[in-house]
């Protein structure tokens, strides 16, 4: 499934097949959609829908692999005093994730790193350290002081290749993130990759990578060695709220979310064009459907200041949701929804949840992700941003923000409202963009892309055959 046709998994999977795959009768499931898929009078609409389920098959059959008896060794490997009766009731609480497989439960296969990543009393039985948030602190002292903040960040990003889905002897197509510069990164400098690419991005893509070519065979490997500045500017949250005073949202008249602004002194005004596409649905992920619109106003009521609003959404997403490694997106149909509906998600999962929320509520917003990279850490990562008058894009980490607000450190809670830290890289700055040149098979991430892709010409590299890792060269705090 090509990216302009995700808008498809909207469309209800017929009641016989959501049946099999509730019930995880995968076999029945794939015979009752290749009978559909048989009848040529299927819409496109339809026919686009089930062909992502039977891949949406494949992806959970590879993730949902653990046993209830597996998944307790797996946990008494690291503590000892683990028990059935504790797994079973983290399966009820939720708190491991799990689907039915021909009856039986299984469980995802990083339930445990999402356990100890998530709750601080497996962490401590675990004896696994604690997070170290001194460099998010320093960031926030360092706020108070200067108008930006700004890294030196410096890696080397590497990805391997194997498995079923490499065809030895055919062409093979490699994507790379790689960032370019923007208003948040200065100093690009590719300065090594492990073979000659075939492309390298303009700066005015919006899902920016390297590209490289090669005959595909097992366990090749892909380099690249970047380094870049990152800077991001300081908000006073406080003199913007003093600022923005008054300015008010003006709800629509009609069926469209056809906000417009009240400022002082210019009366009611429109968007600006630039702006107007970010307060729009993205389906299948970015939806206004009733729940979350009942939400929304739940959540704004009669506020109609659009920094306060915002800051009243950030709140519900901080302090509602819980952190959650979370199955691939390819596997969720509406994540925006899922995630109101389970308060459960990772960081892509709650940025998408603020962004909707804000969305629905007159607020433009957008994606942003790319790597994590700190001195401590290099990873995926991804956060939002949203526009507001007299201070235009603004930034906001709501994983980050929740996990301070778990953790009681307000000032860090504070600080991701409106601004960043600067030990990340952005590189896509849309959801679903395509990549150039575009993939034939389906994407690894249909969201985004930070590990990298590849597909060879009868097959595409499924994640468990795509093998990614992160180094950090140097990366530091700049004066």
């Amino acid at each position: 499934m090509q990216n302009d046709e995700l808008k498809y998994l909207t469309v209800p999977l017929p009641d016989d097949i959501l049946a099999e795959r509730m019930s995880g009768h995968f076999e029945n499931e794939i015979k009752l959609i290749q009978f559909r898929l048989s009848d040529r009078l299927l819409s496109r609409a339809m026919r686009s829908r089930l062909e992502y389920e039977l891949e949406n098959i494949t992806v959970l059959r590879k993730r949902y692999t653990v046993s209830p008896d597996e998944a307790v060794k797996m946990m008494q490997a690291i503590i000892p005093d683990f028990t059935a009766e504790e797994l079973e009731m983290l399966r009820i609480q939720s708190r491991a994730d799990w689907i039915y497989l021909n009856g039986e439960v299984r469980f995802i296969d990083s339930f445990r790193g999402t356990l100890l990543e998530t709750y601080p009393e497996y962490r401590r039985r675990a004896r696994r350290p604690e997070e170290d948030s001194r460099l998010k602190d320093e960031c926030v002292e360092k706020s108070g002081t200067v108008k930006c903040l700004a890294a030196h960040i410096h890696i080397i990003h590497s990805i391997r290749i194997d498995g079923e889905d490499v065809r030895e002897g055919e062409s093979l197509l490699v994507h790379m993130p790689f960032p370019h510069k923007t208003a948040e990164i200065s100093d690009v400098r590719l300065i090594r990759s492990s073979r000659k690419p075939v492309r390298l991005p303009e700066e005015d893509e919006l899902q920016p990578t390297v590209c490289f070519r090669d005959t595909a065979a097992q366990n090749l490997t892909f380099e690249i060695e970047y380094s870049l500045t990152t800077t991001y500017p300081v908000t006073d949250m406080e003199a913007l709220g003093r600022i923005t005073d008054g300015i008010a949202l003006v709800p629509p008249s009609g069926a469209a979310n056809d906000y417009r602004l009240n400022v002082p002194g210019q009366g009611i005004i429109e968007y600006p064009e630039n702006v107007k596409p970010y307060l729009s649905e993205k389906l299948p992920h970015i939806i206004f459907s009733p729940y979350l619109k009942a939400l929304s106003d739940e959540i704004c009521g009669n506020e109609f200041s659009p920094l306060r609003r915002a800051r009243l959404i950030y709140d519900f997403v901080t302090t509602r949701m819980e952190y959650r490694f979370m199955r691939d997106y390819f596997a969720v149909e509406s994540i925006a929804e899922s995630a109101a509906a389970s308060l459960r998600g990772d960081c892509g999962v709650q940025a998408i949840l603020f962004i909707a929320l804000c969305r629905i509520s007159g607020i433009p917003a957008r994606w942003q992700s790319g790597l994590i990279a700190s001195p401590e850490h290099v990873g995926e990562h991804d956060w939002a941003m949203f526009w507001i008058p007299e201070a235009g894009w603004l930034y906001t980490d709501p994983s980050y923000g929740n996990s301070a607000c778990a953790k009681g450190n307000t000032a860090q809670w504070n600080f991701y409202f409106g601004n960043l830290d600067p030990y990340r890289i952005p590189i896509n700055n849309e959801m679903q963009a395509e990549l150039i040149p575009k993939k034939k098979f389906s994407r690894i991430d249909p969201i985004d892309n930070q590990c990298g892709e590849a597909e060879c010409e009868s097959a595409g590299i499924r994640l468990n055959g795509l093998h990614r890792t992160y180094t950090g060269v140097d990366i530091r705090l700049m004066d």
